[in-house]
């Protein structure tokens, strides 16, 4: 079976789906979470997320609800990924703080861009085995309206093994290494 070997191009409506699947798939089939820190509890609209693209830029969004803000907001969280022509592999960046309510945001900010990154990379593995048996992926990007997947097959990595020599002199060494 042959690899993809340019991205596959994932129309935003369809990346949105996928990403409620697989967000619901985590939660075991809730529609809504709770999170619970010593900073309180956040509930989470699981069911909810949002996904939009721009070229080199996917946005999370995630409905939330807690004591602070009872009648609910939505957190935004964007990455910076790939884009057409300039593949960047698996490395995202966002920012600090997603964008919401600081009462929201000043508790939640690391855990909610995680889940964000969570969801996303759940999306590409999601992709990528669709796209063949043994697929994972190797980019993340986005366009107008799409994200970007570049499958490739899963490798193990090499087992690298010392020369002999160095075997040897590592057994002089007093104590070895430490």
């Amino acid at each position: 079976m042959g690899q993809p070997t340019a991205p596959l191009r994932i129309a935003q409506d369809d990346a949105r789906g996928l990403l409620r699947t697989v967000a619901h798939d985590e939660a075991q089939g809730q529609g809504q979470v709770v999170w619970t820190s010593s900073a309180g509890e956040l509930l989470v609209f699981v069911g909810a997320l949002d996904l939009a693209c721009a070229p080199g830029l996917v946005t999370i969004t995630v409905p939330v609800a807690c004591d602070q803000v009872p009648s609910g907001t939505i957190i935004a969280v964007p990455f910076g990924v790939g884009r057409p022509g300039q593949v960047t592999g698996l490395v995202m960046s966002t920012i600090d703080r997603p964008t919401g309510p600081d009462p929201v945001v000043d508790a939640w900010a690391p855990s909610l861009t995680a889940y964000g990154w969570g969801a996303l990379l759940g999306v590409a593995v999601r992709v990528s085995a669709r796209a063949g048996a043994g697929l994972v992926p190797a980019s993340i990007g986005a366009d107008e309206a799409a994200l970007l997947i570049l499958p490739t097959p899963n490798q193990p990595l090499p087992v690298l093994v010392p020369p002999a020599r160095a075997v040897r002199a590592v057994a002089r060494i007093p104590g070895g290494i430490r």
